[in-house]
């Protein structure tokens, strides 16, 4: 993870997840309740929602994707606190 950018009014940081990326029927989905790309005695599906649940409610942030040549990064960006 690094820091990306610090505007102004926002801070930005990143986390590149260097494995295969998600396909476009994946997408939209890692952020519902219990999806999980692994076995079900393996994964639970909670931990990206718990992310964005606490990055949105508790920072009143956001949390973005994006496939790029060598995996998925995620961008979080969160107000800056004066």
């Amino acid at each position: 993870m690094k820091l990306s950018k610090i505007s102004a009014i926002k801070t930005y940081l990143e986390y590149i997840d260097n494995a295969q990326g998600l396909s476009k029927e994946l997408f939209d989905k890692i952020y519902e309740p219990y999806f999980t790309t692994k076995h079900q005695s393996i994964g639970t599906g909670l931990g990206l929602f718990i992310c964005k649940i606490i990055i949105e409610n508790s920072f009143k942030g956001e949390i973005m994707h994006e496939n790029i040549s060598n995996g998925l990064k995620f961008t979080l960006k969160f107000p800056k606190i004066v």
